[in-house]
């Protein structure tokens, strides 16, 4: 259904399927745009700004306003779906980047001037009155976040790890669960308490869903994908926990976590 089109009903108990679809379009051309991510920053980064163009351009003669969620038909599924491309394109050049460890020599070392730009970054973010714009901002504060700081080193802390990894269950599931729990709960216990209810049983709901669903899966995709290049199953096919910049300096070499 995903590939065909999403019609406002379906979208009524689960608002996230609005995103679900465009990342299931996105996935089709992933390893296409992969490559062209590896070859070439410029080419990638022009197909971004033609997808959005295009997108922008075609909704605006449809008579579509952000935000953008759907289409009601098949030029206004395309539309949305090349509106929104350049979110993924700006993610990919994000962690190539980061893995080539572009900019980590120019990233200050004073944490109060890390902590100045990201801030300001935020402050941008939150004052743009533009989803394209919006992007690009916190997809910088991403790229600044990961080259270090005391912002680093707080979300590298256990909890926040185990939210990382819940995060897309947690995505998938925390809507449903919030609406099953005021259904049902609200008139015996009060909105209140569902409410405070709903965020537990979502978080234990979405680490199951990671460890039963996710893991698994892409345990097997990686095996497929080490079939496909015609090498055994390494160190670099498990998963593994992100490495960590010492905390104090975003310029040093990323060293292991430690359990």
């Amino acid at each position: 259904m995903s590939l065909l089109g999403l019609r406002p009903e379906d979208n009524l108990f689960n608002p996230v399927l609005w995103s679900l679809f465009i990342e299931m379009r996105f996935s089709i051309v992933f390893m296409l745009l992969a490559a062209l991510c590896q070859r070439s920053w410029i080419v990638i980064f022009g197909v971004g700004v033609a997808a959005y163009l295009g997108g922008a351009y075609l909704l605006a003669t449809l008579g579509y306003r952000e935000p953008f969620l759907m289409g009601d038909s098949l030029a206004g599924t395309a539309g949305v779906t090349l509106f929104y491309l350049p979110s993924f394109i700006l993610g990919m050049l994000v962690a190539d980047l980061l893995h080539k460890r572009v900019g980590y020599r120019f990233w200050p070392r004073s944490n109060w001037v890390k902590t100045g730009i990201v801030a300001f970054s935020l402050a941008l973010g939150l004052a743009v009155n533009s989803d394209i714009l919006r992007e690009f901002v916190f997809a910088a504060i991403i790229f600044c976040v990961c080259l270090g700081g005391w912002f680093d080193t707080l979300l590298r802390r256990r909890p926040f790890l185990f939210l990382g990894r819940a995060s897309y269950s947690l995505y998938l599931i925390h809507l449903p669960i919030l609406f099953a729990m005021t259904y049902w709960l609200q008139p015996k216990i009060g909105i209140a308490a569902a409410v405070l209810i709903a965020p537990v049983l979502s978080l234990i709901a979405a680490r199951a869903m990671y460890s039963l669903i996710e893991v698994p899966g892409i345990n097997a995709g990686r095996r497929v994908a080490a079939q496909f290049a015609g090498r055994p199953i390494g160190s670099d096919f498990a998963l593994r926990e992100p490495t960590a910049v010492a905390p104090g300096s975003g310029n040093q070499t990323p060293r292991p976590l430690r359990q």
